[in-house]
């Protein structure tokens, strides 16, 4: 066992996944998978390994954190008494359990120890056993994704007895976006006697064998059949496949885990036709829409800076905005639809104060008479229309921008995130609220930090908000000393950039000599034609094994927020266009911290991006933004239904709960600036 787990580690660490789950496929098949159109239940298994990619099944997967969905959607009464749950073998205290128990890892399968009676269990051996667990990373054995960013911990359990005869009995139920419609029983697992038996859902036994023989006699069918049916519905939901593990207990459903790729997609159907007739019933279409194209991929990224060198070509601007045409970009004939998609957002009627009038400036486009759906203004112009508030669109960006800026109370004003663009919004600003005495948003002090990662850092400090390590520094000397004894690879980025621009993995001492002699020099080329990289670096920690990080969107009292996924062989979130908005709950620790970076900061909304380093006990702030795009009326859906968090303060602790709602976010945005220049 121990030579055949040494050969897997060494094949994980050479081949990329895909390669290492084709290799392993033909071992056991004598062929390769199909994975381009994989047809039987085994390939689409291992195409799902691959490619789809929902940071929820991380949670799932683990064998003490699904308890809380599990509690969330069908209730604690199906979850079975836990004893305690460990970081080491060491902490566990013996004493406080029964004389039989269960212990298991949480971070992988099969990794199961039983104790039916403790005094004559030897638990040194056990202890032995479980720190091998620890030790190991069950995705660097079996390329199974999800529990690459498990914590590694140990859970005990309460022992089922199960029937006298057989002992406990599972009850695993094949479901596909959301309906059960096979299930196969598992008897006797642990001694030699083990058999698996396959019924149809009406409790017909099917000549079907999978991995272990099959049992002459039918099982006796249970007594909550109906209502593990239905558990197994409602956990299986939104997922494309999932085996709903699930056990009797004299007469009551205990809920075991939910198995994502069983066998790790290696164990074949007989006869051999259930091998493409239960693929049948896995649809990939859906995901397969949901992978990134070209034009959200690292690869556009890099035409940006070509489309800067080359706009002076008429030519290539009108291919760059017949590409984005082509994508539905631009505000088309279904704009209206797309716009009233989301609900209205309306004052308080009941005490009407004084409206400003609003100068409200146009988001620079850069496509002639063509207005991109994801713009900032129509969102805010709906919402002033809605609840009849005066306003005029201010060209800030025309000579006579200081006259016309006297004529509002109120300015919205979305800057270009360009290097340009936010000088000049920072210089404008800065006049509009100092010398003419107007209400603006941004404000100078939302605006000092817009874009400029080197300011944030420097604010994260001074509030002691948690944040990655971080090394920011103007001295080339001291930088070519840290660059000798830091640790590699480390992120480099420059101040002023989004969506991943300007941000590279610096894997080597060399590499990042040759960036210090150059950003030192005559500075380095960047992302912006109008700005290089000089006399300052900005290298971050590198988290290993981090396939997503969390957005976090905090306006006023509202919360909302999403995963954003890194795509393979890539270790960049942000930008990758891959994301996930439906998810069973957001993060508790994530949204305080989220909080307290909008309280600390004095913002009036604040997009911030954490990551939770495997093992970190929090979440730790990436960088935070006070504008983003929006490309939907709603940012988040919890368990498929549109929404945000309603946050306050009660007695110092903040409390978070859940509002069904579909609202575009700059609305909200525009309701919280014009209760705020009411009350000033």
């Amino acid at each position: 066992m121990k030579t055949k787990r040494n050969f897997l580690l060494l094949l994980k660490k050479i081949f990329s996944d895909k390669a290492y789950i084709r290799i392993r496929y033909l071992f056991v098949f004598r062929r390769f998978p199909n994975l381009k159109k994989p047809k039987t239940f085994n390939e689409k298994i291992n195409w799902l390994k691959l490619n789809y990619n929902n940071v929820e099944l991380t949670k799932f997967a683990d064998k003490y954190e699904v308890r809380s969905y599990i509690k969330n959607q069908i209730g604690g009464q199906y979850l079975n008494t836990i004893y305690g749950i460990y970081n080491s073998a060491e902490e566990i205290d013996w004493n406080l359990f029964p004389q039989n128990f269960v212990l298991k890892a949480t971070h992988g399968s099969g990794w199961i120890i039983i104790c039916k009676d403790k005094s004559r269990f030897d638990t040194e051996q056990a202890k032995t056993e479980m720190n091998k667990w620890l030790s190991q990373n069950y995705y660097d054995l079996w390329g199974e994704k999800v529990y690459k960013n498990i914590q590694p911990r140990i859970i005990c359990e309460k022992f089922l007895e199960g029937r006298p005869e057989e002992g406990i009995v599972d009850y695993k139920f094949y479901c596909f976006n959301g309906i059960p419609r096979f299930l196969h029983v598992d008897v006797n697992r642990h001694n030699d006697q083990h058999y698996i038996n396959f019924y149809d859902l009406k409790w017909n036994k099917l000549p079907i064998r999978k991995g272990y023989p099959n049992s002459a006699k039918s099982d006796r069918k249970p007594e909550s059949l109906d209502v593990m049916i239905d558990i197994a519905t409602k956990l299986s939901r939104n997922l494309p496949f999932v085996r709903v593990d699930l056990y009797e207990e004299k007469g009551s459903v205990i809920f075991g885990e939910l198995t994502f790729y069983p066998q790790n997609g290696l164990s074949s159907f007989y006869p051999k036709k259930y091998e493409r007739e239960f693929g049948t019933f896995i649809s990939l279409e859906d995901i397969k829409k949901q992978k990134k194209t070209f034009f959200s991929s690292p690869s556009w990224h890099m035409l940006h800076r070509g489309r800067h060198i080359l706009s002076k070509y008429s030519g290539f601007e009108k291919l760059i905005t017949q590409m984005k045409l082509k994508r539905g970009d631009f505000m088309d004939d279904d704009f209206i639809k797309y716009m009233n998609s989301a609900d209205q957002v309306l004052l308080n009627p009941i005490s009407p104060l004084k409206l400003p009038k609003v100068g409200l400036v146009k988001d620079i486009d850069n496509y002639g008479t063509f207005v991109q759906k994801r713009s900032h203004w129509p969102k805010y112009e709906r919402f002033l229309i809605n609840n009849k508030i005066p306003y005029a669109f201010l060209n800030i960006h025309d000579s006579d921008w200081m006259e016309k800026s006297k004529e509002f109370d109120l300015i919205i004003y979305r800057p270009d995130n360009s290097p340009s663009g936010v000088f000049e919004a920072k210089t404008k600003i800065h006049y509009i609220e100092k010398y003419l005495n107007k209400f603006c948003f941004p404000n100078c002090h939302e605006i000092w930090a817009y874009e400029d990662k080197v300011r944030a850092n420097y604010l994260y400090q001074y509030f002691k908000i948690p944040h990655i390590n971080t090394f920011i520094s103007n001295s080339k000397s001291e930088t070519k000393a840290y660059i000798k004894q830091c640790s590699y690879p480390f992120v480099s980025k420059i101040t002023c950039g989004s969506v991943s621009r300007g941000v590279q993995l610096i894997r080597n001492e060399r590499q990042a000599e040759r960036l210090v002699k150059k950003v030192f020099a005559e500075g380095r080329k960047t992302y912006w034609t109008e700005q290089r990289q000089k006399n300052y670096v900005y290298f971050q920690e590198f988290v290993r094994d981090a396939y997503f990080d969390l957005r976090i969107i905090v306006i006023h009292n509202k919360i909302t927020g999403y995963y954003r996924l890194t795509p393979d062989n890539d270790f960049r979130a942000s930008g990758a266009g891959i994301w996930q908005l439906n998810v069973s709950e957001l993060p508790r620790a994530a949204m305080e911290l989220a909080v307290r970076v909008k309280e600390n900061l004095e913002l009036t909304v604040v997009a911030v991006d954490l990551m939770k380093p495997k093992g970190s006990k929090e979440f730790l702030v990436i960088e935070s933004s006070v504008f983003f795009d929006v490309d939907f009326p709603s940012e988040l859906y919890i368990d498929d239904v549109a929404g945000y968090y309603h946050w306050e303060k009660r007695n110092g602790k903040l409390s978070f709960e859940f509002q069904p709602g579909n609202y575009w976010m700059q609305e909200l945005i525009a309701l919280e600036l014009v209760e705020k220049y009411q009350k000033k």
